[in-house]
C-alpha cells in the first residue's frame, strides 16, 4: 500500500508563484483534487486569478448551446461516446496495452465472487493464479493512506476467497520500469487453478436495447403501453359535449387528466363546470351555455328556480352541481330547500 504525500512547503512555495491548483498537480505528479484537500486541511489559499473575464465566460456557453441546437446528430453521437467512456481509467489502460504487447494473458473486469451472489470486479485478473490487480485513485483512499471502509471490505472479501489482491496507486502505471519487474515477479508462482483463457466469455449482464447514454427512445411514442387509442379531434369533440368528463374516462379506461390533456393538444374547448348540471336540469344546450348572472339580489330564489332546485334533488344531484345549475352557491340553495320543505311539512332530503 503506497502512502499519498504532499510536502506542504513545497505546496505552499508554488501557490505563492500564483500558480494554479492544476499546474500544481501536474508538477507533484498528483490528482488535482488532492491538492485542493490539502489546501483546505491547512488552510492554504491561492493566489492564481481566472485569466478569463465573465463576459469571455458567457460568451463561450452562448457559442456551444447554438452550435449544439444546429448539430442535434454529432451532439448524441458525443453524448453516447461520454457516457461509454466514462468509467474508462486512463492508467489502468495503459497497463493493459503493456500485458498485452508483452504477451500476457489476462481477463478484464474479472468477478470472482459471482458465485456467491456478489458482483465485484477485478481491474486486471489472472485466474489461473488467483492473482488480481486493483488500480485505484485518490477517492480510495484516506488521508492517511488507508483503503476507506467499503473498498477494504471488497478487498478483505476478495482475499478469503483464496485471491492475492494488489492495491496500486494510479502513478505506478505511467512508470513502466517499476510495474514491469513487479508483474513478472507475481507471475512467478505456479499455478493454482485450471483456467481456460480461450474459451472464457466474460459474463455480459443485461443486454441494453439502446445505446448507453442515448435516451431518445424516452420522448418516443409506445403504443402498446396506452390502455386505448386515441381518437382523433373530430371524435374526441363530439365525446366531450355528449357525455361528462368523467363519465367518459370510466368508459375509455382512462383517469379524467389524461381526456382533459388530449383535449388541450388538439385545442379543443370544453364544456364549462355549469354545463352538465344545466342540462340536466331540462336546459337545453345554448341555456347551458349562458353565464350565470351576477347582477340582482343572489339570496331571492324565484318559485321557478326552487321548483328546478327540487327537481334536481330528487335525482339525487349534489348540492355543489344544483347551485352551479341555478346560479346560486350550494348554501342558498340548500338553505331556500331545507325551509321549503319545512313549509310543506317533508322530510329535507
Amino acid at each position: 500500500m503506497i502512502k499519498i504525500c504532499i510536502d506542504v512547503e513545497q505546496l505552499t512555495a508554488l501557490l505563492k508563484q500564483g500558480l494554479s491548483t492544476q499546474e500544481i498537480a501536474h508538477r507533484m505528479g498528483v490528482k488535482r483534487s488532492l491538492v485542493q484537500k490539502r489546501m483546505r486541511q491547512h488552510g492554504l489559499k491561492s493566489s492564481f486569478k481566472l485569466k478569463m473575464t465573465v463576459e469571455q465566460r458567457k460568451k463561450i456557453s452562448t457559442a456551444r448551446l447554438k452550435w449544439n441546437r444546429e448539430n442535434p446528430e454529432r451532439l448524441r453521437e458525443l453524448m453516447i461516446s461520454r457516457a461509454c467512456n466514462k468509467n474508462r481509467s486512463v492508467p489502468c489502460e495503459l497497463l493493459k496495452e503493456w500485458l498485452r504487447n508483452e504477451g500476457i494473458q489476462f481477463v478484464e473486469e474479472f468477478q470472482p465472487l459471482r458465485h456467491r451472489g456478489r458482483y465485484f470486479s477485478i481491474d486486471i485478473a489472472f485466474p489461473d493464479r488467483k492473482i488480481g490487480i486493483e488500480v485505484n485513485g485518490n477517492q480510495h483512499y484516506e488521508p492517511d493512506g488507508r483503503l476507506r471502509p467499503r473498498y477494504q471490505e471488497r478487498h478483505d472479501l476478495i482475499v478469503k476467497e483464496g485471491w492475492i489482491l494488489h492495491e496500486w496507486h494510479y502513478p505506478i502505471c505511467f512508470k513502466p520500469e517499476i510495474f514491469a519487474e513487479a508483474v513478472r515477479l507475481m507471475l512467478s508462482s505456479a499455478t493454482t487453478a485450471s483456467f481456460d483463457y480461450g474459451t472464457y466469455q466474460p459474463s455480459k449482464g443485461r443486454q441494453r436495447k439502446h445505446p448507453k447514454g442515448d435516451n431518445s427512445w424516452r420522448r418516443s411514442p409506445r403504443p402498446g403501453s396506452r390502455k386505448c387509442i386515441r381518437p382523433s379531434a373530430e371524435e374526441l369533440r363530439a365525446m366531450i359535449w355528449s357525455t361528462p368528463v368523467s363519465q367518459l374516462s370510466a368508459l375509455l379506461g382512462l383517469s379524467k387528466n389524461a381526456v382533459r390533456r388530449w383535449c388541450e393538444e388538439y385545442g379543443l374547448e370544453t364544456p364549462p363546470c355549469r354545463y352538465w348540471p344545466r342540462r340536466k336540469a331540462g336546459m337545453s344546450h345554448e341555456e347551458a351555455l349562458l353565464p350565470v348572472q351576477l347582477s340582482g339580489p343572489r339570496h331571492i330564489i324565484t318559485p321557478e328556480i326552487l321548483a328546478q332546485i327540487k327537481h334536481l334533488r330528487e335525482q339525487g344531484g349534489k348540492w355543489t352541481d344544483i347551485g352551479r345549475a341555478v346560479g346560486f352557491d350550494r348554501h342558498t340553495v340548500k338553505g331556500a330547500y331545507v325551509k321549503m320543505a319545512r313549509t310543506t311539512g317533508l322530510e329535507p332530503a
